[in-house]
């Protein structure tokens, strides 16, 4: 018993956060340190007394019957992500993790080709925070592949406001000022860019 107590306890170590800053925890790191859980489970039943042993099948029986419904249930949410994004929002309202959601279902969407809806749910996350740095380079691609160049630089000086610095952004703001013959500005972002090189 001992040994399975500090074989678990190992087995969880390298996922309770100690060598990875920030911390970002999943479900997933629970499966093999379970393992010891059901080496435990397994050594009770092994071991229980025969006049128990009907109850426990009974009890089992009943457990798998409950978590195979609550599956079932969990596939109708989780048939995709999209599936999934959308019970998330509805069920987390007014909630301001909801951006977060919004964008991560609108790249789903976009990568996917529903272009409208990606862009419909891009604009959530932004209503959220309009310098929302993934929202604004996915509507800064989608505007430009539909050639609006105004909306592009819009949503670039978005991406500006959280990197003031950000070479790639002065680059391509500067690329758009001279397809809309807007030298100045071009200049300006070009210089801006070979300043933040150096």
């Amino acid at each position: 018993m001992v040994a399975l107590f500090l074989a678990y306890i190992i087995l969880l170590i390298p996922v309770m956060g100690f060598f990875e800053h920030p911390h970002f925890h999943v479900d997933r790191y629970s499966l093999i340190s379970s393992v010891c859980l059901s080496l435990l489970i397994a050594y009770g039943i092994i071991h229980i007394k025969r006049e128990y042993f009907q109850k426990l099948i009974v009890s089992l029986i009943l457990v798998i019957g409950v978590l195979g419904w609550l599956t079932v249930n969990q596939i109708k949410v989780w048939n995709n992500s999209e599936s999934l994004f959308t019970h998330m929002i509805a069920t987390l309202e007014n909630d301001p993790y909801q951006q977060d959601i919004y964008w991560r279902l609108g790249k789903y969407q976009y990568e996917n080709g529903k272009i409208g809806s990606a862009i419909i749910n891009f604009e959530k996350t932004l209503a959220f925070n309009p310098y929302h740095q993934a929202s604004n380079r996915f509507l800064a691609i989608i505007e430009y592949e539909n050639g609006n160049l105004i909306k592009v630089i819009h949503h670039l000086k978005n991406l500006l406001k959280e990197n003031p610095d950000d070479i790639d952004v002065h680059l391509l703001l500067s690329q758009m000022f001279t397809k809309l013959n807007k030298e100045k500005e071009a200049s300006y972002h070009m210089d801006r860019a070979n300043i933040s090189r150096q």
